[in-house]
């Protein structure tokens, strides 16, 4: 209600698919990116750092992990085309920090459907460096694509 108080425009959720899987999400996202063009507004929630025991439970591996793999995300979608960071985002578990910042993808994978939805991304919320205002020590980032 706060960015739309007429609530005139329509809604559709969408799961993840079952499988999990990251080239699935990919084909979700392309296939959703002609709505975009139709004024419709894609948002995808998740997290760009999700491991429940090192937010209870925090270490340097956790930290540097989470500071890693961002700092891999803000390249992939900062630095990278679309196509170069949808090949990127593929392998996401390979870089550096993936698989411990995710050791389930259900919180990266909206991100990686409304990243090949399209628009250019931009980085709009970034808290790594402020310990009082990371999670737990761990770095988290928000991106918005226009």
């Amino acid at each position: 209600m706060i960015m739309f108080p007429e609530a005139n425009i329509p809604v559709v959720c969408v799961s993840l698919h079952a499988s999990m899987d990251a080239e699935q999400h990919l084909r979700m996202g392309q296939a959703l990116g002609s709505l975009r063009e139709n004024g419709t507004l894609i948002i995808g929630s998740g997290y760009s750092f999700h491991n429940l025991p090192a937010y209870r439970h925090p270490t340097e591996e956790s930290i540097k992990a989470s500071r890693d793999f961002d700092d891999w995300l803000k390249e992939t979608l900062l630095q990278h085309s679309h196509e170069q960071a949808l090949d990127r985002f593929k392998e996401w578990s390979k870089a550096p920090g993936g698989r411990l910042s995710h050791p389930k993808e259900e919180h990266l994978l909206p991100l990686l459907v409304v990243a090949a939805a399209g628009g250019k991304p931009r980085l709009v919320f970034e808290e790594a460096s402020d310990p009082w205002k990371t999670h737990m020590g761990h770095a988290v980032s928000g991106y918005v694509f226009e």
